[in-house]
This record gives structure tokens, sequence and C-alpha cells, in this order.
């Protein structure tokens, strides 16, 4: 929960604040992450070594004013330097220069960027958070209890394995597993002879998984389990099945989270690419940013129908775009209004047809949280306070409290009584 004192919602907040404030994390903070990426570079004598001295990088003033940057149809932009140095490994000797990277796109005072001389804005977009849930369905699950109480971990929908054999299989023994869980009692309880023997040793568990399940090498950049997290999970999942905690909502707004923050990040992750000839010439990073405001599904031309379209424009939230949604596949219980869009998104602006309930605005006084998470203004109201006071609940914290509307009668309920 998060309080800011006694300020009160009178003052409309700027509409392009959560523009500015992912912008301003990209130059101060993002920047710098993706520049540390660079590794350092070694001829192939291992005699000279090429590197890149991040914390010194500058952003030079644009030479062009932004009117005359559109009636010529460039890009509004700022010089990006790093210092990078030479180093000769045998007398440590370096010689350092600044070179040019490339180019960046900036922000104006509407929160948009030029490029090519027309404005463009990148869209709030809201993704499902990476997270284990639960759900109760008749179908099957991924992670299962069946009538004898043994826990299971499936894999494909025909086939599943014990869920001791695949903590095995991960690199734990029997006496680690039951260290690990809330529950070994259960887990013992459905350990028979066979079991014992699958488990008996790491490469017999490996074994009966590759005899089970025909296993194929995935991306190593992906983020794999730990034994540790498969075991929350069934921990968890016992819990459930004897009434203790609650199922997941899938749609609640704690479990989503707003990406515009990382978008440009996202974007040029995979382009700098350090070789001996890119990392001092500019078209790699400069071709990169301008294909991403050009051609990103969330970065769309400004609408300039009126000043208000341009204000409604930059408020836009999307649950389509890359890693989200598709307008032919997502449920209606998706595009539904859930109660946690209360004080954070607009139930009444969407757009209309297939990508209705899809494409929404956020409230006025709406911010984004450190980790994407959505913050709503709320009045307390309580016997101890004199007074009113305006609190930033984060999607989890306002659970624990009684939400009313928000409206002069509620507000004044000191007054009403007297």
């Amino acid at each position: 929960m998060l309080g800011d004192g006694n300020e009160g919602i009178s003052t409309i907040p700027g509409f392009n604040q959560i523009q500015f404030e992912g912008f301003c994390r990209f130059i101060d903070q993002g920047l710098m992450e993706e520049l540390y990426k660079f590794p350092n570079i070694e001829d192939t004598n291992q005699e000279i070594e090429f590197q890149l001295f991040v914390e010194t990088y500058q952003l030079v003033e644009p030479l062009i004013k932004e009117r005359d940057v559109v009636y010529e149809s460039l890009t509004y932009s700022s010089e990006l330097y790093v210092s990078a140095g030479l180093i000769w490994k045998n007398s440590r000797d370096m010689q350092e220069q600044t070179i040019f990277i490339g180019n960046i796109p900036l922000m104006n005072s509407l929160g948009t960027s030029i490029v090519n001389g027309i404005y463009r804005i990148v869209i709030n977009q809201i993704l499902q958070s990476p997270d284990s849930y639960y759900r109760s369905e008749f179908g099957r699950s991924e992670l299962e209890i069946d009538r004898k109480a043994r826990i299971w971990a499936r894999v494909s929908r025909k086939q599943k394995i014990s869920i001791l054999v695949l903590s095995s299989a991960m690199g734990l023994n029997l006496r680690e597993t039951l260290e690990n869980v809330c529950y070994p009692e259960i887990f013992l309880s459905f350990l028979n002879d066979k079991e014992r023997k699958k488990i008996g040793s790491k490469e017999n568990s490996i074994l009966e998984f590759y005899q089970q399940f025909a296993c194929v090498s995935g991306d190593p950049n992906n983020t794999f389990l730990l034994p540790r997290d498969i075991l929350a999970a069934a921990d968890h999942l016992i819990g459930l099945k004897f009434g203790m905690g609650a199922l997941d909502d899938m749609n609640h707004l704690k479990n989503k989270q707003n990406v515009i923050r990382g978008t440009i990040c996202g974007a040029i992750q995979h382009k700098l690419i350090p070789t001996s000839q890119n990392l001092v010439t500019s078209p790699p990073l400069t071709t990169t940013y301008e294909s991403f405001f050009g051609l990103h599904p969330l970065s769309q031309v400004l609408d300039h129908t009126n000043p208000l379209t341009q204000i409604v424009h930059g408020r836009k939230l999307s649950y389509l775009g890359p890693g989200g949604l598709t307008g032919r596949t997502a449920s209606f219980r998706i595009r539904d209004i859930h109660p946690s869009h209360y004080g954070r998104i607009c139930p009444i602006d969407t757009s209309e047809g297939i990508n209705v309930g899809l494409i929404g605005s956020l409230s006025i006084h709406v911010r984004i949280g450190h980790w994407g998470s959505l913050e709503g203004p709320f009045y307390e109201i309580s016997e101890r306070l004199t007074g009113v006071r305006m609190l930033y609940l984060s999607l989890c914290s306002d659970e624990y409290y009684m939400v009313a509307a928000g409206n002069s009668l509620a507000l004044n309920w000191d007054i009403q009584e007297e």
C-alpha cells in the first residue's frame, strides 16, 4: 500500500505521465542495461581487447528544432556517444576514444516521438504476469491430484508422471524432497516399491522420464523451473484439496502487468549483437529504433483529430500485441469488466467489433507501480482519522479493505451523522 498523505484528487494529473516515466526509465536504466550486455571483444591472437565504458555515455541535444523536423520529414532524435577503449594485454596500454553508437528518438512534451516527420505514440500493453495459477475445472491440468491423493505432473493430454519421479529427475533425492514440502506424509502415502525403484537414483528417474516422454531441447534462453518450484506448487495444490487457500482469478489485474516501460528494451535486446564491425558503426541501433517505431504493433500514429483524441490515444491500454492476446482467440471472460478494474480502467471506453474489451483506457488518476502493476486512488475513511486521506493501493492491498463508491455521501459521512 502506498500513501500520499492528505493529497487529494481535485488536481488532474498529467495525462502523459506514464509515457514520460517509461521513457525516463529507459534513458536512465534500460539503455545502460542494454549497453552492459556488450561483452569484451578480443582479436584472434587474444592480444587486443575492445571494451565499452558504459558509465560515460552521452546524449547530445538535437541540432534541429522539433517543428522543423516535422516540416522536413526527419526524426527528432539525439546522438548517442559511448567511450570505448582498445587495451593491449601485454603492455596494458589503452587507447580510449568516444564512438558514435546511433540516434535515439526523443520524446516531446506530448509524450510522443517524431519519426520521419510523423508523430507516433507507444500505447500501454497489459500482459499476464508469469506465475503459477490454480483453478478448478473438469478437464486436466498440468499438476493434479487423483482420487487416491496421488500427485501427478501432466506433460500432455494423455501422458503424466509422478511428482516424485519428476523431482528426482530434476536432481532431488527422496530426503531432500520430503524436507522441502509441507505435507511429507502425503508424499509418502503413495510411495510403493515400484515408485521407490524409479526414484532410487537420478539416473533411473531421468531414464523413466525419457521412456515416457519424447524430450525435445528448447530455447537455451528460457528460464527453467527448479525442483523446489515444482514442490511448492504441489504443496499449494494439496492445501487447495483440503480447503486451505483460494483459487486464482486469471482475469484479476493483480495477475497482470503493464509493459510499456520495457517495450523499447525488448525491441533492441536481440538486435545489438556485438561484433568487431557493428560496435563502432551506427546503423544497427538506428535501424532498430526506426523499425520499432515504424513496425511494432504498440507504436501507432498519433490521432490528431482534436486535442481530446490526442489525450485519449495516449491513455489507451491494449491486451493485443507481442506476447498478448488476439481478437479471434480471446474469450468473453477476458473481455468482460472485472471488479479489480474499479478506479484503474475505464469500464465504458473500449473498441468496437472484434477487439471489444481488449482495447480500453486507463482511468484519470491511475498510476503504474514499480513492477508494472496498476495502482488506484482511494479515500481512507476511519473513525480514528479526523480528516479524509487519499491512498494509492496496489492490486493486492485493496482486497483487505471494504471498498465503497466514491461519491459525496461516502466522503461526507461525518456531516451526515450530525
